[in-house]
């Protein structure tokens, strides 16, 4: 595991040059895409673009490393983007997202967290006097338009359901259950060492390697 998580963060060291403010699936090295901007419908595409030209005869045990910060969006294509890491693992190919200090993984995005192989998120430090915060995560219910309705209640239930199936464990469920979409409630560290293959690591900054 040790070895597992040293890769993983040197390959995060490229998620400061993805631009923050729009939707993009990039590859940015033999094994690494990086993931920013809202999650919107049809990026189900770009996500299968993206990873089919990673190197895969190359992959090491962190196997494809996806680097995230986004707010979320579109449900559908996030579940469409676990489908396909899931689909991944069945074929022996392991996926490791990666939460980097300074960045966040908020509603749509924690399914695709929820399907990975491995878990990591890289607690907070400070980077040239600047304090830079953990890596954080956010869940809550399903709307649209940010109203909730007993379809969209019933639509956070199967979420639930399918989260529950990959191995999200229930205090993490209930928070996503209990809290209002027009919320978020960020997991806290009890939270994500309850779930299997996730890891907290230090603080790099950028001195990853």
């Amino acid at each position: 595991m040790r070895k597992l998580t040293a890769i993983a963060i040197a390959a995060a060291s490229f998620l400061a040059a993805v631009p923050a403010n729009s939707a993009d699936y990039r590859k940015v090295d033999f094994d690494t895409v990086a993931i920013s901007g809202p999650i919107e419908f049809g990026d189900e595409t770009k996500f299968r673009t993206a990873v089919s030209e990673v190197k895969r005869t190359q992959l090491t045990d962190a196997g494809v490393i996806l680097l995230v910060d986004t707010p979320g969006g579109s449900v559908y294509a996030a579940r469409q983007i676990a489908a396909g890491i899931l689909s991944a693992r069945i074929k022996g190919i392991p996926t490791t997202v990666v939460v980097r200090a300074g960045s966040v993984c908020a509603s749509s995005c924690v399914v695709m967290f929820a399907a990975a192989t491995t878990r990591i998120v890289e607690v907070g430090g400070t980077k040239d006097g600047k304090r830079i915060p953990s890596g954080a995560l956010y869940v809550h219910t399903l709307a649209i338009d940010g109203n909730e309705t007993e379809a969209t209640m019933a639509a956070s239930v199967e979420l639930a359901r399918v989260m529950k199936e990959v191995g999200t464990p229930d205090p993490v469920l209930a928070k996503l259950l209990l809290t209002g979409s027009r919320a978020g409630k960020r997991l806290d560290a009890r939270d994500l060492k309850s779930w299997d293959n996730t890891v907290l690591v230090p603080f790099h900054g950028s001195e990853l390697r």
